[in-house]
């Protein structure tokens, strides 16, 4: 549907376009969930450079059990993922810090200590109860 778009652009736009997709789109449906709790950025830069290993990786064993075909389609799918990743995340507000406000769930009475990250539980309020 945008391939035609793509013959008028310069050759060495295209070039990036596909190294980006064939890097990306591999490391992303192999490793993506790892790095999904990073910015959009550190995704696109961790997914960029482990790619380089899982794209070639990902073409030897899909061309020895005979599917090498599939391996573009792959690639696209792992694409639309990790775009799919990052437009959810850029709806979320501050990234990172978002989410662990969202996956931080503070126990009750306990309270910050500060500084070296400790939790500190607040002192407790025991009630002797007497025998009398």
């Amino acid at each position: 549907m945008c391939a035609p778009l793509f013959l008028h652009l310069p050759v060495w736009i295209r070039f990036l376009f596909a190294l980006a997709a064939f890097t990306v789109g591999p490391a992303s449906l192999a490793v993506g969930a790892l790095v999904a709790d990073r910015p959009v950025i550190d995704q696109a830069v961790l997914l960029c450079g482990l790619g380089v290993g899982f794209a070639p990786a990902a073409a030897d064993v899909l061309g020895r059990v005979g599917a090498l075909n599939m391996f573009p389609v792959l690639a696209g799918a792992g694409v639309g993922l990790f775009v799919a990743r990052a437009s959810g995340r850029s709806r979320e507000t501050n990234g990172l810090a978002s989410s662990a406000a969202r996956h931080y769930n503070p126990r009750p009475g306990s309270s910050w200590a500060g500084g070296r990250g400790a939790w500190r539980s607040a002192p407790s309020r025991r009630v002797s109860q007497g025998s009398g």
